[in-house]
């Protein structure tokens, strides 16, 4: 086995080509490649630069010996994700594979690869991050939400009921597949980030999902509400929808998804909340990579500066039935809402792998 780390990735550099040829003369049976492939950055030019260098290098890689990696902190944006996977290279966003069974003539044994991701969960004995997302007043009532401060991260909050059959039972709202969500959005000021999530695999350990999202406009990100694609990559699409939310006034966001054969559509339009629906979808995108997220559940997101409030949110799967209707009016957490992954890293790479050592 080569085990790499840290390659940072922005360009073909000789460094990097010498690196391949050393993997190479190695001949190993298998590469494994702990996070942080590329050198990330919000300008798109230049990232889509990085993104062809790292998938090159993968793929360069890959022809010499299967290539199994996990996403590090520089590994967050669809593009990437998308492109590395298309190259050959398995993800491993905690969960576990066998790579090499028992030796000859023996019944147990092997070797188990147990990835855990950067992007997605906690870890057993380390100080636990406390959700900001909890019941607030506001207007005499009370909403679902989440008050942030100075340090800007993903902050989750999905709809993932106790499952049935252990950490990763992948049924119930994991299962979700085509549907139309609708959920009003408050945000307190200009840098507070806020967005609905759908389709999304966050629960169960991986980050997969499609969002509808507007964030701090810093990093020459929009400030306007927009469709991004979460360990996947759009193929196809206008994902912006143009609008950008005045503080202090609620607003509805609506997105619907079709899953067909080999492609996810998604369309999402923004609108006041005491204005009338816009009959037009103001964003459209399609997915038709290998990583594309056909099925899954529900979830809010937070990121930035100061306090974001949702109400009245309602799923409604493609036959019309209502899969969830939760107005977030309760003094207390709403029922079956979950912060976080599941369990630990570990825990769910360990439940999610073919074997328990």
């Amino acid at each position: 086995m080569v085990h790499l780390s840290d390659l940072h990735i922005a360009g073909e550099t000789p460094l990097l080509r010498r690196l391949l040829r050393a993997v190479a003369a190695e001949r190993p049976e298998l590469v494994v490649v702990s996070g942080d492939l590329v050198e990330d950055t919000f300008e798109p030019e230049a990232m889509a630069r990085h993104v062809r260098a790292t998938a090159a290098a993968m793929a360069a890689l890959r022809r010499t010996a299967p290539v199994m990696a996990v996403q590090g902190h520089s590994d967050h944006q669809g593009a990437l994700i998308g492109a590395v996977a298309e190259a050959g290279v398995t993800w491993l966003s905690n969960e576990g594979r066998l790579v090499a069974g028992p030796p000859p003539g023996k019944a147990a044994g092997g070797l188990l690869l147990l990835g855990v991701n950067q992007q997605i969960g906690l870890d057993w004995g380390f100080p636990q991050h406390r959700s900001p997302f909890m019941p607030m007043r506001h207007e005499g009532g009370w909403r679902y939400g989440a008050r942030t401060g100075a340090r800007t991260r993903n902050e989750y909050s999905h709809y993932d009921p106790a499952p049935a059959a252990g950490l990763a039972d992948a049924g119930g709202p994991l299962a979700w597949s085509g549907y139309d969500a609708v959920c009003d959005v408050w945000i307190e000021r200009s840098k507070t980030g806020a967005g609905l999530a759908v389709h999304s695999r966050y629960p169960l350990g991986e980050d997969r999902m499609i969002r509808l999202r507007r964030a701090d406009p810093v990093h020459d990100l929009p400030a306007t509400f927009a469709l991004a694609a979460h360990g996947t990559a759009f193929t196809a699409g206008r994902v912006d929808t143009g609008v950008e939310p005045e503080p202090g006034r609620w607003y509805r966001m609506r997105m619907r998804t079709a899953v067909e054969p080999r492609v996810v559509r998604v369309w999402a339009k923004v609108w006041p909340a005491d204005a009338r629906e816009p009959r037009d979808w103001q964003a459209w995108a399609e997915d038709r990579s290998s990583q594309r997220a056909e099925a899954g559940t529900v979830g809010l997101w937070s990121w930035g500066h100061g306090t974001v409030l949702y109400r009245d949110l309602r799923v409604t799967a493609a036959s019309g039935r209502t899969l969830l209707a939760d107005p977030f009016a309760g003094s207390g957490p709403p029922a079956g809402w979950r912060t976080g992954a599941r369990g630990t890293r570990l825990a769910m790479a360990l439940a999610r792998s073919p074997r328990r050592p």
